[in-house]
């Protein structure tokens, strides 16, 4: 019997997907803050490079430090990106929010809101004021946003997407049952919020903004078919980055603040499109999209769709992306079978650049995938040395190597860290996976109901539960979970099988 997990952690040429967060923009009056958006306001936490008006952050909840700095109120945001970023924040924490950005505490507010410190064990996911996932909401409720354009990545809004859409949004901001849903931008709709108004729209009819709106970019926005996708898009991005820029330059004609985001570190954008960011804000920084990033978007493109050895492209003549360089070229040589010679470069991309680290970590599953075990291990060495120690990142691919070489008592002891840490769904489901192997089933089965109860439509964890009850001996309850598992995704060859042996018809009906 075996166990699947459900994780966001992707990036091996199998498994990576193309996204890329995309640029909010605003139309804005000012308060009389230091700076002035012409002009920006330099070193700002969470930024890896500025151009005057145009940021580039590897985390989205940079954006709100980046507004507030500059002073941003009543504005009209373009979301560009496949989430809404739009969760829900409670009043006390908005308040503390509120307090830091008036004392402007920039430094105390990203550390309270950027994934890096919670990934370090160092700030605790209930002392945060906000995350990537819900930085829009404070800014709806304190007047920062007037009018909200969430631009989702769908090509057309189906009733049934539209009803998707709003029953998410309507959870995320607890909105009531009398909120009023108008039409707006084609096939779109709107409400209001927070004495905001909140739209939702497609890229195509995206209307014309004034001067003087801001562009926020989460790259992601590529990487998805649809908003609150699960799946990442396979080969060629259903949008064009250059393409999509121009047309931001047509309907925005001249923001007055752009940024962009990466969303590497959750697993939203894989390091293989991480030059992708870089593009975007070369293009709102000078002007134009430059010809290395869609090179290497053609390459990467064709590699997904075509895994074959292929000579490497040409270097960059911009230092800026040699990382992105190095790390392809490591792709490459894993299609060669030089998985050393892949490390050392996945290596060096990391060096130069701390995004890329993120790509030692894929190396390292994917080292696992093939039982290069030391390598593996090496590789998620190298991500804490460059990054300063273990985090729950590296602990996460340190668990799931150690279940691969048996290591269970150090898996054991690893995803207990991490469950202990935080109950997100990714450390249950891993800890419950240790359980499961360690033969302790009853303990494993806790946590995986405790994971439906979050997740009751994952097929996977009906099917692990089902793994759970039988070896537990309890059959006819695991044939139920292998059923259910089953229904929701009548395709699971794992849960047919799981049927046929326990005495089930093996299929969904």
């Amino acid at each position: 019997m075996g166990s699947t997990m459900n994780t966001r952690l992707r990036g091996s040429i199998g498994t990576a997907s193309l996204l890329f967060p995309l640029a909010v923009l605003f139309s804005c009056s000012r308060s009389s803050a230091p700076g002035t958006p012409s002009e920006g306001i330099p070193d700002l936490p969470g930024i890896v490079r500025q151009e005057r008006n145009v940021y580039l952050m590897e985390n989205h909840n940079s954006s709100y430090v980046v507004w507030k700095a500059l002073g941003v109120t009543n504005a009209t945001v373009v979301h560009l990106d496949t989430h809404d970023d739009s969760r829900y924040c409670a009043p006390d924490k908005l308040a503390e929010l509120d307090a830091l950005a008036k004392d402007r505490q920039f430094e105390q507010i990203h550390r309270r809101s950027d994934l890096w410190p919670t990934f370090r064990f160092e700030t605790h996911p209930t002392n945060q004021l906000f995350n990537l996932g819900s930085f829009v909401y404070p800014c709806l409720a304190d007047g920062t946003i007037a009018t909200f354009y969430w631009v989702v990545p769908d090509t057309e809004l189906t009733p049934r997407g539209r009803n998707r859409i709003y029953s998410h949004l309507a959870g995320s901001l607890r909105l009531g049952e009398n909120t009023r849903v108008s039409p707006a931008c084609g096939s779109g709709f709107s409400f209001p919020c927070r004495g905001a108004r909140y739209v939702v729209t497609t890229l195509d009819n995206l209307p014309t903004l004034p001067d003087g709106a801001l562009v926020d970019f989460d790259i992601d926005f590529f990487a998805f078919p649809t908003a609150m996708g699960s799946k990442h898009l396979n080969g060629k991005l259903q949008h064009d980055p250059a393409d999509v820029c121009a047309l931001l330059r047509e309907r925005v004609p001249d923001p007055s603040v752009v940024t962009v985001s990466s969303s590497i570190w959750f697993g939203y954008l894989p390091a293989i499109l991480r030059f992708v960011p870089d593009g975007c804000f070369d293009f709102f920084a000078d002007g134009r999209y430059p010809e290395y990033p869609q090179t290497l978007l053609r390459l990467v493109t064709d590699l997904r769709i075509n895994p074959r050895t292929r000579p490497y492209p040409a270097a960059p003549t911009s230092e800026t992306y040699e990382p992105a360089y190095h790390h392809v070229c490591g792709l490459l040589d894993l299609l060669r079978g030089e998985s050393e010679a892949a490390g050392r470069k996945f290596f060096l991309a990391a060096g130069q650049s701390e995004a890329y680290c993120r790509g030692l970590l894929d190396a390292a599953e994917s080292f696992t995938n093939m039982k290069q075990f030391g390598l593996a291990h090496t590789a998620v060495d190298q991500f804490e040395k460059l990054t300063g120690g273990p985090s729950t990142q590296s602990l996460v691919v340190r668990t799931k190597i150690c279940l691969a070489t048996g290591a269970l008592d150090r898996a054991d002891k690893l995803s207990k860290r991490l469950v202990d840490w935080s109950r997100e769904l990714l450390f249950l489901n891993l800890r419950a996976v240790t359980l499961t192997q360690l033969g302790r089933s009853r303990e494993a089965e806790r946590i995986y109901r405790e994971l439906i109860a979050g997740m009751p439509g994952h097929c996977g964890n009906w099917y692990n539960l089902g793994v759970a009850l039988e070896r537990q001996g309890r059959v006819s309850e695991a044939r139920q979970a292998y059923t259910k598992a089953l229904e929701l995704e009548p395709g699971l060859t794992a849960a047919k099988n799981a049927l046929r042996r326990t005495g089930g018809r093996g299929d969904s009906k």
